[in-house]
């Protein structure tokens, strides 16, 4: 018996040895042809058979177990933890916005960093984009947050962002319009020194603002994915 016709990613066969009593049982877990979602399933099978237990054949019809028996420990080899976490990241990412991963061949260093990434956004609504940002100001409001600097040393932002996206195993993510929050900031060297030599720019100038920012560190907020967003907000 086997369910090598059967559209499910894990292939078992049963060969029945009557006379002897015996009963062969042997399964196939591959990724190849899976989704994101579908290679968590297997992972998790393999989880189960590394573990060690009892295996159960149950007649669906009647009930009637027809085999018991149980397995050892290590059956096959535990999958590594980081393959069972990007399975289920890249699940998640798949459900949050209906997208479908195939189970890529090689997973890189970045591509972990981008997962995580974009766990946060559909999880929290944010991501955390380092510790400095810069920007260019105007002569005017370079002058008036000079002279705010002048009085404070930190100071919070809350800054108007462009719309968003992640490109994940060449797929595009789209997550819609963000703001940037600066949760405590305060100018670079550099940018104190324009903050001096300013009053004598022509009107016209811009001025490049750099700031260091403490922690958490640049916080960028997707208004859609945010916590109090219904799932129509995130789909319009």
């Amino acid at each position: 018996m086997s369910n090598e016709d059967q559209p499910i990613p894990s292939k078992f066969s049963m060969l029945v040895k009557v006379p002897k009593r015996e009963i062969i049982f042997s399964f196939n877990l591959g990724y190849v042809g899976l989704n994101a979602s579908q290679a968590r399933d297997v992972l998790k099978l393999q989880e189960a058979f590394a573990s060690g237990g009892r295996l159960c054949v149950v007649h669906l019809d009647t009930g009637i177990t027809v085999i018991t028996n149980d397995f050892p420990e290590k059956l096959v080899s535990k999958p590594l933890d980081v393959l069972v976490e990007i399975a289920n990241d890249l699940t998640l990412i798949q459900q949050g916005v209906k997208v479908i991963f195939p189970w890529p061949d090689k997973i890189s260093v970045d591509d972990q960093h981008l997962i995580k990434k974009a766990v946060d956004i559909i999880t929290k609504g944010e991501s955390f984009e380092g510790k400095r940002v810069r920007f260019g100001f105007d002569k005017a409001s370079a002058q008036s947050l000079a002279e705010i600097f002048s009085k404070n040393q930190y100071m919070r932002f809350l800054l108007d962002g462009e719309d968003r996206g992640i490109t994940l195993f060449n797929q595009e993510l789209k997550f819609g319009p963000t703001r940037i929050v600066l949760p405590r900031a305060k100018p670079t060297k550099k940018t104190i020194k324009r903050f001096s030599t300013v009053d004598s720019l022509d009107s016209n100038s811009k001025v490049q603002i750099e700031l260091d920012v403490d922690d958490p560190g640049v916080v960028v907020q997707y208004l859609n994915w945010l916590p109090n967003k219904t799932e129509g907000d995130k789909n319009g």
